[in-house]
């Protein structure tokens, strides 16, 4: 890291003297003073003409090429060039982003920078090496859903447009995640743990199990912007950017507000309120609103408030065998689960009344005993006085979600709470688990309060500080009505006397964290720059979840005893340091840098220090982009995959070390006229020591490997400015290699879960000048693999099946401001399948999740002050 630290200085500060020696021998003030004439005397061709060959061979100092690249860019507007003069500002605001014009420019250049401002916004990312730049540049492949994307295809929340995305393998059980993520090929157990999540470039993580809870709470009003970096971003971020990062972006309160027409007329007056609100209702009895309201004020001050509630009765699976509240049993279970041994001198009590039949001291049921042992099964699970209405299938959502920002010159500070609320019937099936939410629930809620500071010192330095506080909890609503049967094991050694119960199970569990990053800018020129940073935190969390009987499991929760007590306080501190040269004549961006990572709890235990590099090269010749990346990251074992103890695993494994992860990828893309193009990303990820279970000892052991090849294609044609047509195809190959501990062999086979093809398309079209607006999408999933043969052999299927599903969008423009989307989702009302979590056994987990039929949703959006 220090060699690299040292080579990046080194070459930065003699290419700095080098470019200043070049500038003071080529241009001088003088032009900038002859061109300073040429356009108070009208004569703006002359004054072109004495900038311009500067220009063109990055004569100037720094201080100078500002003036210059004003000056062009007035000059083209005063001859009514108005596409070259956006050349001139796009060059101005990529060299200075903190430029403002002057109260004696004109008001055209004004006006026209605040244009090109936003334009520049809509496509500048800082997600990538956390500093502004071009996302079609950056070193990184990427994708950004906008909020226009958002109203045009008729999302209401936010999981929903990731159906629509490449690299994505989603599993949607409607239990305790409600979807899960994984990205190129990576599949994680139970959450999308191997993503990391960010709202504002601020993690979103569980602190407990490191997974996104990605639900219906996050507001659709107020995000400007999704933006998805696909591949490890440990150089970074650290630990858990493992095979890629979300970063959910938000509109301050300047986004919100459209030019009113004193703007257009050049007078500069903005609207000071304005409020987007959101409403819609569907199919489930689903209802939803959410709202942002702005408000900008005197001397740079703006405050944005945001509220959602989604309230949902969830889909109905009560028509589906594993959710029918009848539980089932195959003969060949129930004679397994009932055969044992018994003292001899117990026989007779056992075998009278033909239930069972004896061979030695082992008894095993009869005909007779399998048909009353599936009565009982069935009887109390319908009909247990304690626990009503278990079997009447019920998984509702009621999530929601209220946050702020407050922005005060270069300080930000604000908050999000966000409670998701929701049942967990899709999880497991009616053969273990009540299927009411009454008794199996999950309700998570997460508090984040957070400061942000971005200063420009000067021309060159810009400082930023991020501060925040997180804390996260299993609500009181979190609870598991666990059914114990003569078929499911849970009455095993029992006799037929006996009779089968539920057994409520309460959860409580909660993390917090403190974090604190200070990162540095530094511009040697216009070509070179440096960012450096540090970052500390400290999270502190139990080691094992509080259950018990009785609500709540945080007042009356026991855990069994652990060495040094049920918490733990986690200290991470990291350091990154990565240079970039950019030079906009040889159409060329180098990239390199790395990120050291240290980590310890208890002394001993911890992941120790990690360190991860990035290098990319991006060239960009005329209306092409090459890109050639090589990046590293690194994924901490969760607390919960440490400590957690149960029924699955039994023993814990405070040992566990960090998963690793090394991605080599190329990609090229081709822009067409009008914002279309075309893109190839072609990548391969080696991950290694990723978390399995070792059967024979039940802990989680670092023994697993992943191998994924992969092809993707993008592309957008606008075929005029009424129609757009959009694709993607994603190829993948993802194989596991299993290696036995003890005897060192080693297994390929395909990952599970993961289709070999996915693609996603649709057409936007407006009409009625653009009042009407219809998007169609299909979504076309592979088969996904599994049981034998794959690193999930427990499922009972061999695969989940292929399947297209079509979606339709109409939205029309009622007023200004006032727009009315209706939607229809699986059109042609297929029947397909999401697979389960985890082992997807059929009996801790269901190996197959039924997916939404055709069902329908409108939506009422209003932009009030615009």
């Amino acid at each position: 890291m220090k060699n690299i630290a040292l080579i990046l200085i080194l070459i930065l500060i003699i290419a700095e003297n080098i470019s200043v020696a070049n500038a003071q021998t080529i241009c001088d003030e003088g032009n900038i003073q002859n061109a300073t004439s040429y356009y108070q005397l009208g004569k703006f061709a002359d004054c072109i003409g004495s900038l311009k060959p500067c220009l063109d061979q990055n004569g100037f100092s720094r201080e100078n090429k500002m003036q210059a690249l004003e000056y062009m860019a007035m000059c083209y507007l005063a001859v009514d060039s108005f596409d070259k003069a956006d050349i001139y500002i796009k060059r101005l605001l990529i060299t200075n982003g903190d430029f403002e014009p002057s109260t004696l420019d004109p008001v055209r250049f004004k006006v026209r920078v605040e244009l090109v401002k936003k334009e520049l916004r809509s496509s500048m990312t800082s997600s990538v090496s956390k500093k502004m730049e071009n996302s079609e540049h950056a070193p990184a492949t990427i994708q950004v859903i906008t909020a226009q994307d958002i109203n045009d295809r008729g999302y209401t929340d936010l999981i929903s447009l990731f159906n629509d995305l490449p690299g994505f393998s989603i599993t949607s059980t409607f239990g305790s995640s409600q979807q899960i993520l994984d990205m190129r090929g990576d599949r994680a157990n139970e959450y999308t743990a191997h993503i990391l999540f960010l709202v504002d470039g601020i993690e979103d993580n569980d602190l407990y199990t490191n997974g996104a809870f990605i639900s219906k709470q996050y507001p659709i009003s107020n995000i400007k912007k999704v933006e998805i970096i696909y591949g490890p971003s440990s150089t970074m971020y650290g630990a858990n950017a493992f095979s890629g990062v979300i970063n959910v972006v938000t509109k301050d309160a300047e986004d919100l507000f459209g030019e009113s027409k004193e703007t257009n007329t050049g007078n500069g007056v903005k609207t000071r309120a304005a409020l987007n609100m959101i409403a819609g209702t569907g199919s489930y009895n689903s209802h939803f609103v959410d709202g942002t309201l702005g408000l900008k004020m005197k001397n740079n001050v703006s405050f944005t408030v945001t509220g959602r509630v989604y309230e949902s009765d969830g889909i109905d699976l009560s028509s589906y065998p594993n959710w029918d509240g009848t539980p089932s049993f195959s003969n060949a279970v129930y004679k397994a689960n009932l055969t044992k041994y018994v003292p001899h001198d117990s026989l007779a009590y056992y075998t009278s009344g033909g239930y069972y039949s004896n061979v030695g001291d082992t008894i095993v049921p009869t005909a007779q005993g399998i048909k009353r042992a599936d009565s009982l099964d069935k009887a109390y699970y319908k009909n247990n006085p304690l626990f009503r209405n278990a079997s009447l299938f019920k998984d509702p959502l009621l999530d929601f979600d209220i946050s702020a920002k407050l922005l005060v010159h270069d300080f930000k500070f604000g908050f999000q709470y966000w409670n998701k609320n929701e049942g967990m019937a899709g999880d497991l099936p009616d053969n273990y688990l009540a299927i009411n939410s009454a008794y199996s629930n999950w309700q998570v809620r997460s508090f984040h309060l957070y400061s942000r500071y971005d200063k420009s010192i000067n021309e060159k330095l810009k400082l930023s500080t991020n501060i925040n506080y997180r804390y996260y909890d299993i609500g009181d609503n979190s609870r598991v009505g666990i059914y114990s049967g003569f078929g499911n094991g849970g009455l095993k050694g029992k006799s037929l006397i006996d009779t089968p119960g539920f057994t409520e199970l309460n959860f409580g569990m909660f993390s917090s964290q403190v974090s604190s990053e200070l990162n540095a800018l530094y511009k040697f020129n216009d070509q070179f720059d440096i960012l450096a940073g540090v970052e500390f935190r400290s999270v502190n969390t139990l080691l094992n979840e509080l259950i018990s009987q009785q609500s709540p499991a945080t007042v009356y929760g026991l855990v069994g005893g652990s060495p040094g007590g049920n918490s733990i306080t986690n200290y991470t501190t990291g350091g990154y340091l990565t240079g970039s040269y950019n030079n906009t004549e040889k159409y060329l961006n180098i990239s390199m840098g790395g990120r050291v990572d240290n980590n310890r709890f208890r002394e001993t235990l911890g992941y120790g220090t990690e360190f991860n590099p990035r290098f990319s090269i991006v060239w960009y010749p005329s209306a092409f982009v090459f890109k050639a990346i090589y990046s590293s990251a690194f994924l901490d074992a969760s607390t919960f995959d440490r400590f957690v103890t149960g029924p699955t695993h039994p023993f814990d494994n405070p040992e566990l070390k960090a998963a690793k992860v090394s991605n080599y990828e190329i990609a090229a893309r081709y822009k067409f006229p009008h914002k279309s193009f075309v893109e190839l990303d072609a990548y391969f990820s080696a991950y290694s020591s990723l978390e399995a279970t070792d059967y024979l000892t039940q802990k989680f052991v670092n023994i697993g490997k992943s191998n994924v090849k992969g092809l993707t294609a993008v592309g957008e044609y606008f075929v005029n400015e009424n129609v757009a047509l959009y694709a993607n195809l994603s190829l993948t190959d993802a194989q596991t290699i299993l290696n036995n501990v003890r005897s060192g062999d080693s297994t390929s086979v395909r990952t599970a879960d993961i289709p070999y093809v996915t693609a996603n398309g649709g057409v936007n079209a407006f009409f009625l000048k653009k009042k009407l607006q219809v998007n169609i999408r299909i979504n076309i999933v592979g088969d996904r693999p599994e049981g034998v043969g794959t690193s999930v052999p427990t499922s009972d299927s061999i695969k989940i099946p292929a399947f297209g599903i079509v979606n339709c969008v109409a939205g029309y423009r009622i007023i200004r401001g006032l727009y009315l989307n209706f939607a229809v989702n699986n059109v042609f009302n297929t029947l397909y399948y999401s697979p389960g979590l985890r082992e997807e056994d059929n009996k801790n987990f269901t190996d197959r999740v039924p997916q939404a039929l055709r069902n329908y949703q409108i939506k009422l959006t209003a932009n009030l002050g615009r």
